[in-house]
């Protein structure tokens, strides 16, 4: 069994460190999925806790969560078919409430349904998922009884997603479009119900197709945030910076050991003011006495 832990240390202002400790743990088999993981606070009391289990392929069949006092948040159980697709999911929640969800496919399986009971077998939802017969999902239906409560309609182009609405209560709410160049996004712009432009995302990429500047634009509240990243050979990000209206927002610059694996981040996060919100930076290190 491997472990991995992650050690956090806080900063002021002034780049002092004022607390150091163990921020996370995780056990992974030899197949490097993950069993078990867990986080805790500056003074080493956990704050959750999350139990994997899997079958003899790899997937997952069970996951659990517990609070800081070690009591049942909730318990997923999966049942698969012989292809270790999902065909039902119960979930059992800390106040002995259930929720069993079943899977099937309908309408000469263009439609995935997703049916949704309670612990007295009460239907109380249903989910619906149509595709194209291309594996893309064109419409994704949330029901709460018989009433419909949100859906999302997508169009596609050569199997790229190129527009996509949001309905809540049958309502529209926006439209976000989609650009792109040489099958890489470039630009996303959203509209509310009325044709009005609500924001957009615009990426600048490099001659790798690895997205250099992200230029988000608040169209409402009328700012900008400029996203900048910078990567290493392997494509991996060292420094990612958000500047809104010119200002730092965000900072985080990764580590990376000789596997890839990334190893260390150091976050700085601003408000728009330019008052310190996080000063921190994690460690993540292989437990060697781990059996």
């Amino acid at each position: 069994m491997k472990k991995w832990n992650t050690y956090k240390i806080l900063y002021d202002s002034d780049k002092k460190e004022i607390a150091k400790f163990l921020y996370k743990s995780q056990s992974l088999n030899k197949s490097d999925l993950v069993l078990d993981e867990a986080e805790y606070n500056e003074i080493g009391d956990p704050i959750q806790r999350f139990v994997y289990r899997y079958n003899e392929r790899g997937t997952l069949i069970e996951s659990i969560e517990y609070d800081s006092v070690n009591d049942l948040v909730e318990r997923a159980f999966f049942e698969l078919d012989e292809e270790d697709e999902i065909i039902r999911v119960t979930i059992d929640y800390s106040e002995g409430e259930k929720e069993i969800k079943e899977y099937e496919f309908i309408n000469n399986d263009k439609t995935e349904k997703v049916t949704i009971s309670n612990s007295d077998d009460e239907i109380i939802g249903y989910e619906l998922y149509h595709n194209d017969g291309n594996g893309n999902i064109v419409e994704e239906i949330i029901f709460e009884e018989n009433i419909e409560i949100s859906k999302y309609q997508k169009k596609y182009l050569d199997n790229k997603l190129v527009e996509e609405s949001f309905y809540s209560n049958a309502k529209i709410e926006y439209t976000d479009t989609f650009f792109y160049a040489k099958d890489k996004l470039i630009k996303r712009q959203r509209k509310g119900a009325e044709n009005g432009m609500i924001e957009t995302e615009e990426n600048g990429l490099d001659i790798n197709g690895n997205i250099v500047t992200k230029t988000y634009h608040n169209h409402i509240q009328n700012y900008q945030i400029v996203e900048i990243n910078e990567y290493d050979s392997n494509g991996k990000v060292l420094l990612t910076q958000s500047k809104m209206n010119g200002r730092l927002v965000f900072s985080n610059k990764c580590t990376y050991d000789k596997n890839k694996f990334l190893i260390a981040e150091e976050i700085l996060e601003l408000d728009w003011d330019g008052f310190l919100i996080k000063n921190e930076k994690t460690i993540s290190e292989f437990d060697n006495n781990a059996t």
